[in-house]
């Protein structure tokens, strides 16, 4: 994929998907209001394949700017466009939103996103991950975060647990 093309690509391209090509390393910035849009078509579609067994809502851009009013939010950059995003509740040290666009996932954004909020926050992060989410909990436990089975809770969507940062993990 040449620089061109990736400048290019809005998040409305063809079926292809960006984890098969060859792309540069993403840039983590502070969220503008500009990226609202694309934030919510994050949430909407990465949404929907996170939380496949139940009705997802339809997240628009008064949706996603209601759910991280109170957050900092960071966002993956790619080749112009961005790809993902994380929503952090800064007084609990809690990760409430980490999304990749599909078509962006397993490319390093969702690492970079949580490297970046690591090294903010510090050992104490933590965030609540759903059970039946198998790919994200993999995720957080390949890179060094360990689940608390003891503290899971339940709502409509079903069974959450949280996982926690204790620091980098050295060796």
């Amino acid at each position: 994929m040449t620089m061109q093309n990736k400048l290019e690509w809005n998040g409305n391209a063809d079926s292809s998907n960006l984890s098969e090509q060859v792309i540069d390393k993403p840039v983590v910035r502070a969220f503008i209001d500009d990226d609202a849009s694309a934030c919510a078509e994050i949430f909407d579609l990465a949404g929907r394949q996170a939380f496949f067994w139940v009705p997802w809502p339809r997240m628009d851009q008064a949706a996603f700017t209601r759910v991280t009013c109170d957050e900092i939010v960071r966002v993956a950059v790619l080749g112009g466009a961005v790809m993902g995003f994380i929503g952090i509740y800064v007084p609990d040290k809690f990760i409430h939103h980490l999304y990749v666009h599909p078509k962006a996932q397993r490319i390093g954004l969702g690492n970079a996103l949580l490297s970046d909020a690591e090294a903010f926050l510090g050992p104490g992060a933590h965030l609540k991950c759903q059970m039946r989410n198998l790919p994200a909990r993999s995720f957080y436990r390949a890179r060094g975060w360990t689940e608390d089975i003891e503290m899971v809770e339940a709502d409509d969507i079903g069974n959450w647990t949280r996982i926690s940062y204790a620091g980098p993990v050295v060796g």
